[in-house]
C-alpha cells in the first residue's frame, strides 16, 4: 500500500524542487517518472522516502511507484503544475506628465491570475482596480493590459500610481510607483472669431485651459487634408495667427487639445 503525502494531486507550486514524502506497509523500492516516459527513476529503499525532487515548469503528470521485495506493485498517478518564474513586469505608461485615467501595463507571465491598478493619494485616497485579464492582448510572449479609471476626484492634484501581478503560483511583481499630475477637463473655448482678407485669415480664438499643449486645424477641402499647427503656446490665453487658404470653400475642424490629450473641437467654413 503506497501512501503519498507530498506531492499533492492537482497542486501548484513555485518551485521546480518538490517534496516527494512517501511510506509504504512494508519495505519498498520507490520510483518515479513522467507520463510517457518508459524508465522509472529510483529514490529509495525503505518503509518510507522523503527528498526534493527536481520537476519540469509547466503541468507535469508524475507517477509515483513502490515495488516490495516479492515484486508486487502500487502506483499513484499525480497531476502537478510547476510555475517557479517570478512575473516580470516590462513597462507601465504613461511614465511622466499628466494621467487622465488611462493607464497601461506590458508584462511577461505565462500564467497570471490577477492584476491590479493601484492609484491616488493620501488627501483623495488610495484605490485599486482589478484587470480583467481576459480583456488583454498577449503576442508571442509578452501581454499588454489597458485599466480605465475616473480621476475626477483627483482633478488638479497629483496621485501615485503602480500595477501589482500574480501568477497561479502566488509569484507577485509590482512595477516602479510613478507620480503624475491629473487633468480630466476638456479645454474650453471661450470664443473663435476669424476675418478674411483676400486669401490671408486671420484666427483669434480665446482658450480656457492651464495646461494647453496645441490649437491645431484639419482643411477637408485641402488637396492633401492633414491636421496642422494654429498656436503652440498662448498668449494671454489668446491663440492670434494668420494662415494662408487657396481660392475655394473651406471647411475647417480646430481642435484644441491640452497636454493630458483632453480636447475640444469646432468647426467652421468660409470661402475664399
Amino acid at each position: 500500500i503506497l501512501i503519498v503525502n507530498s506531492p499533492i494531486n492537482q497542486e501548484t507550486y513555485n518551485n521546480k524542487k518538490v517534496l516527494f514524502d512517501l511510506s509504504a506497509n512494508e519495505p519498498s523500492t520507490f520510483y518515479y517518472k513522467y507520463t510517457g516516459e518508459t524508465k522509472w527513476k529510483k529514490l529509495s529503499r525503505g518503509d518510507s522516502h522523503k527528498s526534493f525532487a527536481s520537476l519540469r515548469e509547466g503541468e507535469d503528470e508524475v507517477g509515483i511507484r513502490a515495488v516490495d521485495s516479492s515484486g508486487n506493485i502500487a502506483d499513484v498517478e499525480l497531476l502537478l503544475f510547476i510555475d517557479s518564474k517570478k512575473p516580470k513586469i516590462l513597462k507601465t505608461e504613461p511614465k511622466n506628465g499628466f494621467a487622465d485615467g488611462t493607464f497601461l501595463v506590458q508584462f511577461k507571465e505565462d500564467n497570471p491570475s490577477e492584476l491590479k491598478l493601484h492609484y491616488g493619494n493620501e488627501d483623495t485616497g488610495m484605490r485599486e482596480s482589478v484587470i480583467n485579464l481576459n480583456d488583454c492582448i498577449t503576442v508571442k510572449d509578452k501581454t499588454t493590459c489597458e485599466a480605465d479609471v475616473a480621476l475626477n476626484d483627483y482633478d488638479g492634484e497629483s496621485i501615485e500610481y503602480w500595477f501589482a501581478l500574480k501568477d497561479i503560483a502566488d509569484n507577485s511583481a509590482e512595477s516602479n510607483h510613478l507620480s503624475l499630475s491629473v487633468d480630466t477637463k476638456d479645454p474650453v473655448i471661450n470664443s473663435l472669431n476669424y476675418t478674411i482678407n483676400k486669401k490671408r485669415v486671420e484666427f483669434n480664438i480665446e482658450i480656457e485651459e492651464e495646461n494647453f499643449d496645441i490649437a491645431e486645424y484639419f482643411d477637408s477641402g485641402d488637396k492633401n487634408p492633414q491636421w496642422k499647427t494654429l498656436c503652440s503656446k498662448l498668449e494671454n490665453n489668446i491663440c492670434d495667427v494668420k494662415k494662408s487658404f487657396s481660392s475655394g470653400d473651406h471647411d475647417l475642424s480646430i481642435q484644441i487639445i491640452d497636454e493630458a490629450g483632453n480636447s475640444v473641437a469646432e468647426s467652421i467654413q468660409f470661402t475664399i
